[in-house]
């Protein structure tokens, strides 16, 4: 099962969105969200499209069907120690990412890539932000392509290997 106050940082911040032209979509990866959580958000007349678990070669295709990357995490030993892959998938697609300030997150999103929140407040300018903006969402998402491309790929990391293992031959 996700996170359900994972989830919930983002139902509390769209509560003070007009969100009427908004569609929210969760790509649970195979966890499920609560039917009371599901009320809530049917509650706010926000479309939902919840997405369970697709293929892997499947998910690219839906983060590229999203705006912006969206990467919740209260903060708790768990998701301190987690790994931030979602948020690699999502720059690695070219979206710009809002995410919790907790764990790996702020190593991994630089400043002209995504956004760190840390309050509710944040978590609804940032939002706003990108979704009033084309041309800083394309801007974010290329710089966020760009530097997962330059410090993750596989041709990075292997060198990254290489060289160390050369430190040991």
């Amino acid at each position: 099962q996700i996170h359900q106050s994972d989830v919930r940082i983002i139902i509390n911040s769209l509560q003070s969105i007009d969100s009427q032209n908004l569609l929210l979509r969760v790509l649970t990866g195979g966890g499920q969200i609560s039917s009371d959580l599901k009320k809530e958000i049917k509650a706010m007349q926000i479309d939902v499209d919840v997405i369970d678990y697709v293929p892997w070669s499947d998910v690219p295709a839906v983060i590229n069907s999203f705006d912006i990357g969206l990467a919740p995490l209260t903060n708790t030993e768990f998701n301190r120690g987690r790994s931030s892959e979602k948020i690699r998938e999502y720059m690695a697609c070219g979206k710009p990412v809002v995410a919790s300030n907790v764990g790996e997150n702020p190593i991994l999103i630089p400043d002209e890539a995504g956004f760190l929140v840390d309050s509710q407040g944040e978590w609804v300018n940032s939002i706003l932000t990108l979704a009033n903006d084309e041309a800083k969402r394309q801007s974010m998402g290329n710089a966020a392509r760009k530097h997962v491309c330059d410090k993750y790929s596989i041709p990075t990391i292997a060198e990254k290997i290489e060289n160390e293992l050369k430190r040991f031959c």
